[in-house]
């Protein structure tokens, strides 16, 4: 649970980070909106695969790494 929720705030913060009067000195600049819906399913999706891969490795090896 807690490195699901680890990278669930890595996620958040670099999704917003551009938006942050951080940005202009780390050269980022906002995406525009159309880009974050899939950016979210590409997030989305790479979390249900890896649950996927870690639960078949466990079935498989019988514990995780």
């Amino acid at each position: 649970m807690a490195v699901t929720a680890v990278t669930s705030l890595i996620m958040l913060v670099a999704m917003v980070l551009p938006f942050t009067p951080v940005a202009p000195m780390l050269k980022m600049q906002p995406l525009p909106f159309a880009y974050f819906p899939w950016l979210i399913g590409i997030l989305v999706g790479y979390c249900l695969l890896t649950q996927v891969v870690k639960n078949w490795y466990i079935r498989r090896f019988g514990e995780w790494l």
